[in-house]
């Protein structure tokens, strides 16, 4: 029963290495980005269909510039909305800029995360090897 228990222990730990050795994914600063060219686009969407219902007819063959009418708010804060959203864009875009590094770094950094795994996977073989020594196996989990 010790046996059993002290290889159990010594499958977490090497699970737990295992998970530690795995590079952590990129900053979320993509999927902000993401999220806020959504946004965006349905803040677009948004804006041009109201625009478009509140537009009052226009004659034919008359200009399409208008002083300012009945929608005039709703224009101005449309265009206030997609301005913000654009700014929000442009700090996003900035800040994952920001976060790039050179070649050499991203190389050395490459190297560090191989090395790490070829430490967690050295560690894990050894354990393996101990514990089929032992003769344990270990249990299926039941379905």
């Amino acid at each position: 029963l010790a046996a059993r228990m002290e290889a159990e222990a010594v499958e977490d730990r090497a699970s737990s290495a295992a998970d530690t050795a795995v590079p952590k994914p990129l900053p979320d600063v993509v999927d902000r980005l993401h999220a806020k060219v959504t946004e965006m686009c349905e803040a677009y969407f948004t804006s041009i269909g109201h625009l478009q219902s509140q537009a009052p007819p226009l004659p034919a063959g008359s200009a399409a510039g208008a002083a300012a009418g009945p929608g005039a708010e709703t224009v101005a804060s449309f265009a206030s909305d997609v301005t913000r959203l654009h700014r929000e864009f442009d700090g996003l875009v900035d800040e994952l800029e920001s976060q790039q590094c050179s070649e050499s770094e991203q190389l050395a950094a490459i190297e560090t995360l191989q090395s790490e795994l070829r430490r967690a996977d050295a560690e894990l073989r050894t354990e393996a090897a101990a514990l089929k020594e032992i003769g344990w196996r270990r249990s299926e989990p039941s379905t």
